[in-house]
């Protein structure tokens, strides 16, 4: 949960490899449902790793199974009450399990990377941008 009073519930759904992130909003004490997100539900886990702040929200996915697999980490902003994708990061085979940990603050987020050479592993630094900023 963050200063706003919404926060993420992850839950996985009836798919063998999907998932969910549920965003909830406090209203008089009362914790509702507010919105289901949902990545691609018949090759891709979704909302294995999610972070919550100052209006970006950030949820890993993961496509594909084995060695194919590509992660990711999908960007959202609040629009019109609703949480709508932006951007998302991913990087190249190099960095397996890119997303693995998230963590935002502000307009920063930190994506960890364990990559494939375990123990060496990989954090990035974004900045993220309002969408009207992007070109």
């Amino acid at each position: 949960m963050n200063a706003t009073g919404e926060g993420l519930v992850q839950e996985g759904n009836s798919a063998v490899h999907s998932g969910a992130a549920y965003v909830f909003v406090r209203s008089g004490g009362i914790w509702i449902e507010r919105q289901r997100l949902t990545g691609n539900p018949d090759i891709g886990f979704f909302g294995s790793n999610v972070a919550l702040d100052n209006g970006h929200l950030l949820i890993q996915e993961v496509l594909g199974l084995g060695e194919r697999q590509i992660f990711r980490v999908l960007q959202f902003e609040r629009i019109r009450g609703e949480w709508v994708p932006v951007a998302q990061f991913a990087r190249g085979p190099g960095l397996n399990q890119f997303g693995l940990d998230i963590s935002v603050s502000r307009s920063t987020a930190l994506i960890g990377a364990p990559g494939l050479r375990f123990p060496v592993g990989n954090v990035l630094v974004y900045d993220l941008l309002p969408r009207h900023h992007r070109r």
